[in-house]
């Protein structure tokens, strides 16, 4: 609400609006309202795409670097035991990334399983969900995570079970947020 009474207050050429992103937590019918307050001003839409609406849009690479970091764990460390911490179903960066995951395990003759796979958000307000997924998952040996947000609070978890990341388990995150890289294993 404040950024819409915002950008209808001021005179702005365009915007550059990453839905998905802003209202992560929330539903398509938001985004459609968002976007219809917004039908004076030309709208670039990041990372996302709206049936029926006629907006350009900027979308996000959410396959190439989780197909090589998966396909990596896969053929050089051996691994087949592999979980995702998946994002909210209704956000295309999160089912784009989980299909990802889908399609290189097919590739590899790997099964999915349901059972390896939680939905969650991207805060550290998953750690509950984690944590009660994760107890009934000991067994992998690797977890691909939505974000770099959700793998600091998995690096938590796995750590309440005394697995070392990089030896008994490996995670891979996504996004490259700066605080990831000095994240303690």
């Amino acid at each position: 609400s404040v950024l819409v009474s915002y950008a209808k207050s001021k005179s702005l050429d365009v915007i550059l609006l990453c839905l998905s992103s802003i209202g992560y937590k929330t539903t398509r019918d938001v985004y459609i309202k968002v976007l219809e307050q917004l039908v004076d001003i030309p709208i670039v839409l990041i990372s996302c795409e709206e049936e029926g609406y006629d907006y350009p849009s900027i979308m996000f690479d959410n396959a190439s670097g989780l197909k090589v970091g998966i396909t990596r764990l896969i053929e050089e460390k051996n691994l087949t035991r592999i979980g995702m911490v998946a994002g909210e179903p209704d956000n295309l960066d999160a089912q784009e990334r989980l299909q990802t995951y889908k399609n290189v395990l097919t590739e590899h003759n790997l099964e999915v399983l349901e059972s390896r796979i939680v939905h969650g958000d991207y805060t550290e307000c998953c750690k509950p969900n984690l944590q009660e997924w994760f107890a009934g998952n000991t067994d992998l040996e690797a977890v691909i995570c939505i974000s770099d947000a959700i793998s600091k609070v998995l690096y938590e978890v796995i750590k309440e079970h005394n697995l070392k990341i990089g030896q008994d388990i490996f995670v891979i995150g996504f996004d490259d947020i700066e605080d990831a890289v000095q994240t303690e294993r």
